[in-house]
């Protein structure tokens, strides 16, 4: 379970990765589980629902590497988390 402060952060994240202005509820979702691996210890459940081009912890490194526009190596620590929709 996470506590107020945990949610709190990762709002703060998600708000930060997008302009505010533009911001819209499209859904709500409830967090499950978050937790840190290095990619190179990433299993078929860690990529379970991920993108199309991120299903595979071979591709992982380089789709990051391209989304943030620098070198991602297998010993780098990834953020994994796992929500589901509240609702239909």
């Amino acid at each position: 379970m996470f506590n107020k402060k945990s949610k709190k952060e990762l709002k703060k994240l998600i708000v930060h990765m997008i302009d505010e202005k533009e911001a819209k509820e499209i859904a709500q979702g409830s967090i499950t589980n978050i937790k840190m691996k290095k990619i190179n210890e990433l299993n078929d459940l860690d990529l379970n629902g991920e993108s199309p081009d991120c299903v595979f912890k071979d591709s992982v490194k380089y789709v990051m590497s391209s989304i943030y526009r620098t070198i991602v190596k297998d010993d780098d620590y990834v953020t994994i988390i796992k929500w589901k929709y509240n609702g239909e």
